[in-house]
């Protein structure tokens, strides 16, 4: 098996381990430490840790950002101040 086989089988093994346990909008890296970002907060709670909000200036319906960081992964969702 060639190594760009290896690599797809990885992302798609990681991909149907996440999927398993929370609703993923996307994952990505960003400064080299992977996220996730989850579609709610009952996702989020999948995740071990105590939940980090902060106010997001920039995107009007979502003002806020939950998220919590397990083994170097960070997992988030976006959430109206009320929620």
């Amino acid at each position: 098996m060639n190594k760009a086989t290896e690599i797809c089988n990885a992302i798609k093994a990681a991909l149907q381990a996440t999927e398993a346990i929370v609703h993923t909008v996307s994952i990505m890296t960003i400064d080299g430490q992977p996220q996730v970002h989850v579609m709610s907060l009952r996702d989020l709670e999948q995740i071990p840790g105590e939940a980090v909000f902060r106010e997001l200036r920039y995107i009007e319906d979502r003002s806020h950002e939950a998220s919590k960081v397990c083994d170097g992964v960070k997992f988030f969702c976006l959430v109206t101040k009320g929620a």
